[in-house]
C-alpha cells in the first residue's frame, strides 16, 4: 500500500513495499493514488498537481466541493481554480516550490473558485512528491472546505461584539450576581447610578453595597433559596424596590430580573432603572387627585367638562395638550373628535358606565388625537356630577406618552436581558484556559451525535489524547509554562480538524477528546496521526523527556456504530483503553481499540 507516499517527502519504499537504501517516492506513486480506495472515501479534498501546474488527480470529495466531474478537472490547469486577484501570486509561489527554491507551507488557507463561480475557503495541507531519483514530480494537496465554519466563527465574534455594545451602551444599569449574591457584571450605567466603578465592586456582595440595612436579612434569605433552585419572588417580574448608593443615600428603583444557569450554578441578571423622578411625579398626582376633579384654571393637568356629548369647558392645559383654542372646542366638538377611531369603543363604554350610574368615577388609558394629527397616550380620570338637573362628566387628563415610551424601552431591555442570558450561556461551553470547548460541551455533543449516528446507522469515532509525562514538564518548567503548553497543544488539535462537525474539547487536566461524526476507523486514524505530528512539530522544549527533546502526546482511537446495547461512555472507555495501550508501548503513538465495544 502507498500509505505514506503523500504524507512525507521520502517514504523509502518501492512499489512492492520492499525497503531500499535510497529514499524517494516510487515512479508510479501518482497512479497508485488514483487506485487507492482510501483516497476516494476520504472526507477531505485530495489533489495532485504536476510540475506543469496540471491537475493529474482529484478525488471524489474534491470534485464534489468544486462542483466538477472528474474528467473536467484532470489535465486542466490548477490555477484556473484560483481567484484572479491572487492567481499571479500563487503562480509565483508554485514555481518557487517546483524549482526547490522554497518549501511548501505545511498548512495554509486559500480560496478556490467552484464551477458555479462560488468562492470556497479551503484549509490545505501540502507535501512535495519526488521521483525515485529525488527530483520534484509535483505537489500533493489535501484540504477541506471551511467556508461555513469561518462564517460561523465570524458570526460568533460579531455576536460577542454586539453583546458588549448592548451591555455597555444600555441607559439602565445591568448587573449580574452569582448564586452567593456576589457581583459578576457591572456596566457603565451601573457605575453612574450607584457611584462604584466596576473595578472596585466586582466580586463584592450586593448585601454590602446595594441593599439598605433594613432589607438585608430578607434579601439574604431570598438569595439562599435562589442559589439552590433558581427561583425567587421577583424572578421574571418587574418590581419596585429601594437601593443604596455608594454615599449611603437611598433611592427608588424599578427591577427586571432574569435567572440563568452558568456552569450548573444559578446567576441573576437585573436591569435597574432609577425612578426617583417618576415617584416624585406620582406623589404629586396622588396628592392633587381630588383637586384635579374640580375645574381649575391653575391646574397643570388638562381638565374638561362634557355635557350632552359636547365640550362645555376646557382649561389652558387642555388647549396646550391638544393644540386647540377653547373657542374651537366648546359647543363644537365631542370627546370622540379627539380620540383615535380604534379607541372610540373604549371611550363610549366609560361614558355610558358613568351616565347609567353603574359607576361614579372611572380611570382608563386612551390614545388622543392632537389638532396637528399627532397621537398621544393619555391617562383619563373621570367623575360625574349633577348641575341644574343635568349630568356633567368632569375629566382630568395626563399625557403619559413619555411614560409609555419608557415602558416600551423597558420591554426592549427585558428582551435584551434574555438575549444576553442566552449569549452568556454560550460562554459556559468554552474552556477558560485553552479557549477550545470544555468537558460539558464534549459530553453534550457526544450525546447528540450518538443519537444521530444510532438513528442513521452511521459510524462515530472518538480520540482520547494525553500529553506525555506532563507532570514532569510542570515540575521542570513551572505551571505558567505548563498553561502555555496546554494552550498551544489545544490550538494544534483544533487546527488539525477541518470539518465543522468535528469537535475538539479539553477533557480535563492534560487530557483532550475529539469527536469525529460519520468517520470510519481509517479516517479517525489519519486524523489522530495528523494531530500527533502537528503537536510534535510545535517543538515545545522538554529536555528531560525520555521520549524526545520536546513535548509529545499519546492517542487512543475507538470506533463504533451505536446500537441499543451501547452507551456513549462505552466509546470513551474504549478510547481510554487504547490510550493506555499507546502509553505502554512507548508513548508518542496512536493506538486503536481493536475489540468489539460492549
Amino acid at each position: 500500500m502507498m500509505k505514506y507516499c503523500w504524507e512525507i517527502e521520502q517514504c523509502g519504499r518501492e512499489p512492492g513495499g520492499k525497503n531500499t537504501a535510497k529514499a524517494g517516492v516510487c515512479p508510479v506513486a501518482i497512479d497508485a493514488l488514483a487506485r487507492d480506495r482510501y483516497l476516494e472515501i476520504a472526507e477531505v479534498m485530495i489533489a495532485v498537481i504536476n510540475t506543469e501546474g496540471t491537475v493529474v488527480y482529484m478525488n471524489r470529495k474534491g470534485c464534489k466541493i468544486l462542483g466538477y466531474e472528474r474528467d473536467e478537472l484532470i489535465n486542466s490547469r490548477f490555477d484556473l481554480l484560483i481567484p484572479e486577484d491572487i492567481r499571479g501570486k500563487m503562480h509565483t509561489v508554485f514555481q518557487k516550490i517546483i524549482h526547490g527554491e522554497m518549501k511548501p507551507p505545511e498548512y495554509h488557507e486559500n480560496e478556490l473558485v467552484g464551477k458555479d463561480g462560488d468562492i470556497h475557503l479551503i484549509s490545505f495541507h501540502n507535501s512535495i512528491i519526488r521521483n525515485i531519483d529525488g527530483s520534484i514530480a509535483g505537489i500533493l494537496f489535501s484540504g477541506e472546505d471551511i467556508t461555513d465554519r469561518r462564517i460561523s466563527e465570524n458570526k460568533l465574534a460579531e455576536s460577542e461584539k454586539q453583546l458588549n455594545i448592548v451591555v455597555e451602551s444600555a441607559i439602565d444599569a445591568i448587573v449580574m450576581i452569582d448564586s452567593m449574591g456576589n457581583i459578576a457584571l457591572w456596566n457603565k450605567a451601573a457605575e453612574k447610578m450607584f457611584g462604584y466603578s466596576a473595578k472596585e465592586i466586582i466580586g463584592k456582595s450586593i448585601l454590602d453595597v446595594m441593599i439598605p440595612a433594613k432589607y438585608r436579612q430578607n434579601v439574604a434569605k431570598g438569595l439562599s433559596e435562589f442559589g439552590k433552585t433558581g427561583r425567587g419572588k421577583f424572578i421574571g417580574e418587574i418590581t419596585e424596590a429601594a437601593a443604596m448608593r455608594k454615599n449611603g443615600s437611598l433611592f427608588p428603583v424599578e427591577l427586571s430580573i432574569s435567572a440563568i444557569n452558568l456552569e450548573n450554578k444559578w446567576h441573576a441578571i437585573a436591569i435597574i432603572r432609577d425612578i426617583t423622578e417618576r415617584k416624585t411625579f406620582e406623589k404629586v398626582i396622588r396628592n392633587s387627585e381630588r383637586k384635579f376633579r374640580l375645574v381649575s384654571e391653575k391646574s397643570s393637568a388638562a381638565v374638561y367638562i362634557v355635557q350632552n356629548n359636547l365640550f362645555k369647558y376646557v382649561n389652558p392645559a387642555f388647549e396646550s395638550m391638544f393644540g386647540y383654542d377653547a373657542s374651537e372646542v366648546i359647543d363644537k366638538l365631542s370627546p370622540f373628535d379627539l380620540v383615535i377611531y380604534k379607541d372610540h369603543a373604549l371611550l363610549k363604554k366609560n361614558m355610558l358606565d358613568l351616565l347609567s350610574g353603574k359607576v361614579s368615577q372611572t380611570q382608563y388609558d386612551i390614545r388622543g388625537l392632537r389638532k396637528d394629527g399627532t397621537v398621544i397616550n393619555l391617562k383619563v380620570f373621570t367623575t360625574i356630577t349633577q348641575r341644574k338637573g343635568r349630568s356633567e362628566i368632569i375629566s382630568t387628563i395626563i399625557d403619559v406618552t413619555e411614560q409609555k415610551n419608557k415602558e416600551l424601552r423597558l420591554q426592549q431591555e427585558k428582551d435584551n436581558v434574555k438575549k444576553i442570558a442566552s449569549q452568556f450561556k454560550q460562554l459556559t461551553y468554552i474552556d477558560g484556559l485553552t479557549g477550545i470547548y470544555n468537558r460539558r460541551m464534549l459530553d453534550e455533543t457526544l450525546s447528540s451525535e450518538w443519537k444521530r449516528a444510532k438513528r442513521n446507522r452511521t459510524p462515530l469515532s472518538f480520540v482520547m489524547i494525553d500529553i506525555d509525562l506532563f507532570k514532569g514538564y510542570n515540575d521542570g518548567y513551572g505551571h505558567l509554562a505548563g498553561d502555555r503548553c496546554l494552550v498551544k497543544i489545544a490550538k494544534a488539535i483544533k487546527d488539525s480538524l477541518f470539518r465543522p462537525s468535528d469537535c475538539a474539547a479539553r477533557y480535563g487536566g492534560e487530557e483532550f477528546g475529539v469527536i469525529l461524526p460519520d468517520t470510519k476507523l481509517n479516517g479517525a486514524l489519519m486524523i489522530a496521526n495528523r494531530i500527533r505530528i502537528n503537536v510534535q512539530n510545535l517543538r515545545i522544549p522538554y529536555n528531560c523527556s525520555p521520549i524526545l527533546k520536546w513535548v509529545t502526546i499519546s492517542l487512543g482511537v475507538a470506533h463504533v456504530v451505536p446500537d441499543n446495547d451501547l452507551h456513549p461512555n462505552d466509546l470513551i472507555r474504549a478510547a481510554d483503553l487504547a490510550l493506555y495501550k499507546a502509553k505502554n508501548s512507548g508513548r508518542n503513538k496512536v493506538a486503536v481499540f481493536e475489540e468489539n465495544i460492549s
